[in-house]
């Protein structure tokens, strides 16, 4: 069931209409936003009544006293499908018992941290006689989400109606991934108020969520930063049109270990892998096709029997990405020595393309110029010989064209990696000189088409044409709300 929060305004008409569309099941009315809101409120569907205290990530500030009496309004104005929310550890905790013929939710909030005994407090909760609960904790690590999972399991096999999931850094992950572990509720709101809290717009426009069940196939991106990537933007809309119920989702990676040791538990059945986990990865893999082993990086996985399998289509959407756009034939200059560079080279060695390569860190280029003995070390005495330049470097990395001696070059076509806005550093460098440009998007689209191939057995009936419109229509909203939506090759 999911629950639209009325945290900016106390009106229960969104865009001017009497009853939001569907999947909507119920509007949580803060009563600590607006403790003067006339009740019962206008519109068909049950309202839950919330008059959270600060302690709890609410916003009321004022005494019990004061907030038995908002409460006690809303006790007066309950209808049979209406909720009144109270905390377990509050004075109105024996409210379900005083008031038998009301709905009440019993609710857990810990903003610190995932108690180890969650199973504890799940149980000591549902003593109360109330017709729903609700856990809400702190995730610090991926084993708390676990952690969560696990409760959701419990209470599923106890048929304990329970709302479970984390806030935090790790908040909009563990409330996407709960939904497929049997949350009972996920609230939203056109404007997060708390940490980790999905907005409507995500839920609808990125994850597309409303087609997802108990036992949905969960796929996600692992790498660190995720947050700007436009892959769950782009896989989502794919399953959708499919009529597929399957979620993708970003999982960040700040501590590899963590993740690791959570990831068994966690139910993945497919993972894209970006920066900086394309080559650690490949050690967790039972088997790698060809094209992975080659490259000595992957960037998908996918649960099979023992394991995971490793693949690589990162070459592939960079050669149909940069098809027609980049020379035949001709020297190229490639920027950077990681897992997509590996990736650009492979494709580049398959068409018969001898690059030169140009890397800050010189044990990483070592070990690419190893792997890769056609490809030559870029000396600047060469740079007339260039005929384009390849972007691999992360978009954060702070490169111009003058530090790799191309400042006086003419013209050649620039093909970068990195997609959305802000562009990076050698793209707007590139563009500002008045040379052909072209990001990463097309790369973005072909891979991750290749990538749904090996997870679904099945080709999206989908265009490029198609997606690039989807995708700048992303770019353009972000820009529009001064988020950053800019990325790497996913």
């Amino acid at each position: 069931m999911t629950c639209l929060t009325l945290s900016g305004s106390a009106s229960l008409k969104p865009d001017g209409k009497s009853r939001p569309p569907a999947p909507w099941s119920a509007f949580e009315l803060r009563l600590d936003l607006h403790p003067d809101a006339a009740l019962p409120p206008a519109g068909d569907l049950p309202a839950i009544y919330t008059c959270r205290r600060r302690q709890d990530g609410g916003r009321f500030a004022g005494s019990e006293v004061e907030r038995a009496a908002v409460l006690r309004r809303a006790l007066a104005a309950c209808r049979p499908d209406d909720r009144i929310d109270i905390e377990w550890d509050s004075a109105f905790r024996d409210w379900p018992r005083r008031h038998p013929g009301t709905g009440f939710i019993v609710s857990y909030h810990n903003l610190s941290v995932t108690p180890p005994d969650l199973d504890g407090i799940l149980t000591r909760m549902a003593a109360e006689p109330a017709r729903e609960y609700k856990i809400i904790t702190a995730a610090g690590t991926w084993r708390d989400i676990v952690a969560i999972k696990r409760l959701l399991a419990e209470a599923r096999r106890r048929a304990i109606p329970l709302t479970a999931y984390c806030c935090g850094p790790l908040g909009p992950v563990s409330r996407l991934l709960a939904l497929a572990w049997g949350t009972w509720r996920l609230y939203l709101a056109a404007t997060p108020l708390v940490p980790g809290m999905l907005t409507t717009a995500e839920f609808f426009k990125v994850y597309r969520a409303q087609r997802v069940n108990v036992g949905s196939r969960l796929y996600g991106v692992a790498g660190y930063p995720v947050e700007r990537s436009l892959s769950p933007c782009l896989h989502n809309w794919l399953f959708e049109i499919r009529t597929s119920p399957d979620l993708y989702v970003p999982l960040p990676v700040p501590d590899a270990a963590d993740f690791l040791a959570a990831l068994p538990d966690l139910d993945i059945t497919g993972l894209s892998v970006t920066v900086p986990l394309k080559e650690h990865l490949q050690g967790l893999c039972v088997s790698c096709s060809d094209e992975a082993a080659r490259i000595r990086a992957v960037n998908t996985l996918t649960r099979v029997d023992g394991g995971w399998h490793g693949d690589n289509t990162d070459w592939s959407g960079f050669r149909d990405g940069a098809a027609g756009f980049l020379p035949a034939a001709g020297p190229v200059l490639v920027l950077g020595a990681g897992g997509s560079a590996r990736a650009v080279m492979y494709a580049l060695e398959r068409a018969g393309i001898k690059p030169f390569v140009w890397n800050r860190s010189r044990e990483r280029l070592e070990r690419l110029l190893a792997d890769y003995p056609a490809v030559r070390r870029w000396d600047v005495s060469r740079a007339s010989t260039v005929q384009a330049v390849i972007n691999t470097l992360p978009h954060a990395a702070v490169t111009r064209l003058d530090e790799v001696g191309l400042g006086g070059h003419p013209p050649v076509p620039v093909f970068d990696l990195n997609y959305g806005s802000p562009a990076s550093r050698v793209l707007s460098d590139a563009a500002a000189r008045h040379w052909p440009v072209q990001d990463g998007l097309s790369m973005l689209y072909h891979q991750a088409r290749a990538q749904h191939r090996r997870w679904t057995g099945g080709d999206p009936p989908v265009s490029w044409d198609q997606a690039r419109q989807l995708l700048l229509q992303a770019v353009r909203e972000r820009s529009s709300n001064g988020e950053p939506s800019s990325g790497g090759d996913d």
